[in-house]
C-alpha cells in the first residue's frame, strides 16, 4: 500500500515537475517571440525611413535634375535638327549652334541609374524584406525598383552613339566651354563638314527620339506613389 502510495507521489511530482518544464519553455518561447516582434517591429520602421529618405532622393533628383536636363536636351536639338535636316541654314552664330549640338548629348553619354536603392538591396540581401508585413507594400516595393532596373537596361539599349560622335568634331573637354577660339582650334569648316553629313542627321534623328522615350517615362509619379504607401505605413507602424 505504502509501495503504491509512494508511486502515485512520485508520479504526480514527475508530472508537477514535467509541467513547471513545459510551462518555463512555453514561456521563454512567448518571451522570446515577444522581444523578436519588438525588434523586427523598430528594425521595420528603420528601413521603412531609410527607404523613405531613398525615395525623396529620386524625387529631388527627377525634379531637379532630370527633368531640366531633358528640357535642356529638348530645346538644344530642337534648334539643331532643321538645320541638320536642311529645313534651316546654318545660322551666323556659329558659336551657339555647336553649343546646342553639345548640349543635345545631355543624358546619354551613359544610362547610368541615378536612383537610390540600398535599403531595398539590403532588404533582399538580409533577407529582412519579410519583416515588412504588408503585403501590398512589399509587391509594390519590388515592383518599383523592378520597373527602374528594367527602364535602365532599356535606355542602355536605346544609346545612340550621338555623343560619340559628337566627341570625334569637338573634345570632350571643350563640350561645356566653347567659345570661338575652340572652334578656329578644331576647324570650323571640318566640324561643319561632320554636323551636316546624314550620318549624324540620323543619329540627331535617333538622338531625338531617345529623348522623347525618355522624357515620357513617369518616373515623379511613381515615386509620389511610394512615398505615399511609405508614409501610410509608417504610421501603421508607429501606431501600433
Amino acid at each position: 500500500m505504502a509501495r503504491n502510495l509512494i508511486s502515485s507521489k512520485g508520479i504526480r511530482w514527475l508530472l508537477a515537475e514535467t509541467l513547471v518544464v513545459v510551462l518555463g519553455v512555453l514561456i521563454a518561447l512567448a518571451l522570446n517571440d515577444f522581444w523578436t516582434g519588438q525588434q523586427e517591429h523598430r528594425l521595420a520602421i528603420d528601413y521603412i525611413k531609410r527607404m523613405q529618405e531613398d525615395v525623396e532622393h529620386d524625387l529631388w533628383y527627377v525634379r531637379e535634375r532630370l527633368h531640366p536636363r531633358l528640357q535642356e536636351k529638348r530645346a538644344a536639338l530642337s534648334q539643331v535638327l532643321p538645320i541638320v535636316r536642311g529645313q534651316a541654314p546654318v545660322p551666323d552664330d556659329v558659336l551657339a549652334f555647336f553649343r546646342n549640338v553639345s548640349r543635345g548629348g545631355i543624358m546619354s553619354a551613359a544610362a547610368q541609374p541615378w536612383y537610390a536603392d540600398t535599403t531595398f538591396q539590403d532588404l533582399r540581401s538580409t533577407g529582412n524584406f519579410r519583416i515588412i508585413r504588408n503585403p501590398a507594400l512589399r509587391e509594390r516595393i519590388a515592383l518599383y525598383y523592378g520597373r527602374l532596373g528594367a527602364t535602365f537596361t532599356n535606355l542602355a539599349t536605346r544609346h545612340t552613339g550621338y555623343v560619340s560622335f559628337v566627341h570625334t568634331v569637338i573634345p570632350a573637354e571643350l563640350r561645356e566651354d566653347i567659345d570661338q577660339r575652340a572652334i578656329e582650334d578644331f576647324g570650323i569648316e571640318f566640324a561643319l563638314g561632320r554636323i551636316l553629313s546624314s550620318e549624324f542627321r540620323a543619329l540627331a534623328n535617333e538622338e531625338f527620339n531617345y529623348m522623347l522615350f525618355y522624357s515620357g517615362l513617369d518616373f515623379e509619379a511613381q515615386a509620389e506613389d511610394m512615398r505615399g504607401m511609405l508614409q501610410e505605413y509608417l504610421r501603421e507602424l508607429e501606431g501600433s
